[in-house]
């Protein structure tokens, strides 16, 4: 990811972190440029500190935060 960021190969790409945990690897593609990314997580304290990651850099990235939850019972 260092290296797509690095050579500028993230630029109007979409990135998809099944496994985002806080958040990092999504807000670097954001840094290079992504047009969108997605962030997925199954263990709720990842998806809160990547929340608090994204609310807390949303400023610096001039990121808009739409949120989509689902919650699935069996």
């Amino acid at each position: 990811m260092e290296e797509l960021y690095l050579k500028g190969e993230l630029e109007d790409a979409v990135v998809v972190d099944g496994f985002c945990g806080p958040g990092t690897l999504g807000l670097l593609s954001v840094l290079g440029g992504a047009r969108k990314v997605i962030l997925n997580d199954a263990w709720l304290p990842a998806l809160r500190n990547t929340i608090l990651n994204i609310k807390a850099n949303s400023s610096l990235l001039g990121l808009k935060i739409v949120l989509k939850t689902r919650i699935i019972m069996n």
